[in-house]
């Protein structure tokens, strides 16, 4: 294939198979579709799919198609913010793009284990510091019993944000990229435990 032809076949790709996963786990009712677009950019990326099938990989996410991925995702990110408030929903194709080519920039030459330990303490870390924070708000506001949990939980949905910001950092040069995937995980991982621990608390109200 040409490079155009390789890129349009990297985008349909990138636009159907996230979609297709998120209507099979039953659509929103399971998970976030920016959560499933981001561990569908860490499969196709060089931790699952280039191991798998590494001349395919290096054909198709060759360091042209990436540059013009990153292309692409630098675009949609100007165009959300500078549409954000604003009822449009033309900007989430672009935003699809930008959020599965985070996950094909991860690195994970430290490791699985130790990126994985390190996303861990960080969820610990962020998910602790705001639950006990809102917790104590609550306690001055005299918030009824539960309510700070759950408000608390809801404040962890960092996914789509944090990945804007950790991609200026990597761009950067501030974090390494060991840290970016440690990130990414996290995000990822905070936004997936909050669906069932607010619908469990909304279901108490």
């Amino acid at each position: 294939m040409t490079s155009s032809e390789t890129m349009i076949f990297v985008f349909l790709i990138l636009l159907a198979l996230p979609f297709a996963i998120w209507w099979v786990l039953g659509g929103r009712r399971t998970l976030p579709l920016v959560v499933v677009q981001i561990l569908c950019g860490i499969a196709l990326g060089p931790a699952v799919f280039g191991p798998f099938a590494p001349n395919f990989h290096a054909a198709i996410f060759s360091p042209d198609i990436i540059k013009g991925l990153n292309a692409t995702a630098l675009l949609a990110v100007m165009i959300f913010v500078f549409f954000a408030g604003v009822e449009l929903n033309a900007h989430w194709l672009g935003m699809m793009i930008f959020i599965l080519a985070t996950g094909l920039r991860t690195s994970w030459e430290m490791g699985g284990l130790a990126i994985v330990g390190a996303a861990a303490l960080l969820l610990l870390a962020a998910a602790g510091g705001k639950l006990a924070g809102v917790a104590i708000a609550g306690q001055i506001l005299n918030w009824p019993k539960g309510d700070a949990q759950g408000i608390g939980w809801l404040l962890q949905t960092k996914a789509l944000i944090l990945i804007i910001f950790s991609n200026v950092l990597l761009d950067k040069g501030l974090i390494s990229g060991a840290t970016f995937t440690a990130l990414l995980l996290m995000a990822v991982a905070s936004t997936v435990l909050t669906m069932p621990i607010v619908n469990r608390w909304l279901s108490a109200r």
